[in-house]
């Protein structure tokens, strides 16, 4: 019961679609978004109740987007929608972790996460512009002084060398998409060709097939000719 439940979960909006490059990420979309309204729920109730309850909240509307999304693919295989306002609303939550610190000056490990399925969703370009947009906006908020609490980030040391190993998360990710992208093209353009192949030998079957029936019917014709022909 669990694992058909879980199935029709991961394949929810797939109903008409048939691009496999679509089903891999409405896939991986499904299961990030699951993942992310149970960590969120969870880790939002542990804030609201122990630690900050502004962190715990804003994890809970990132849950409810998540949940509001998957029910708009349900409804109307809206994928590319529920694509742009999960990376929006979780860029936000990642960036407002970043500055503020989050729980015990922990909030700046999950900006690393950003550009793994950001680049994976957008795409190469799109998701490095996204990316670089994000820990942009989030170290000039930083220079304004909205991470005043956060005595960890206050260090410009520290803010450079995180600056440069996003920016290495960002690299190693899209040589990642890259390579993987070009294997992708590789075998759509192999399966192209393979297509027209079969179509070709499909089409010289059915000429054979044909001139085969056609011989047939003459030999028939001739066999009928040769039995009138001893008759007389």
């Amino acid at each position: 019961m669990f694992k058909i439940l879980l199935s029709k979960l991961v394949n929810n909006g797939l109903s008409e679609v048939t691009d496999v490059e679509i089903i891999r990420k409405i896939n991986l979309l499904n299961s990030i978004c699951l993942i992310g309204i149970i960590h969120t729920t969870i880790f939002g109730s542990l804030n609201v109740f122990f630690f900050n309850a502004t962190i715990g909240f804003l994890n809970y509307a990132v849950a409810i987007v998540l949940i509001l999304g998957q029910l708009a693919l349900w409804k109307f295989s809206a994928y590319k929608h529920l694509i742009f306002f999960g990376v929006l609303v979780t860029g936000i939550l990642i960036s407002f972790l970043f500055i503020t610190g989050g729980i015990k000056n922990t909030g700046h490990l999950w900006i690393f996460v950003f550009p793994l399925f950001s680049i994976f969703f957008f795409g190469l370009k799109n998701g490095s512009i996204a990316s670089i947009l994000l820990i942009t906006i989030s170290i000039i908020a930083i220079n304004m002084g909205f991470g005043a609490n956060n005595l960890l980030i206050q260090e410009t040391g520290f803010v450079v060398r995180l600056g440069v190993a996003f920016l290495l998360v960002l690299l190693f990710t899209f040589l990642f998409e890259q390579s993987r992208a070009k294997t992708q093209l590789k075998i759509i353009q192999k399966n192209q060709e393979l297509k027209k192949l079969t179509d070709s030998l499909m089409s010289t079957s059915e000429d054979l097939e044909s001139q085969v029936a056609q011989y047939t019917i003459k030999l028939f014709e001739a066999e009928e000719r040769i039995k009138e022909l001893e008759q007389k």
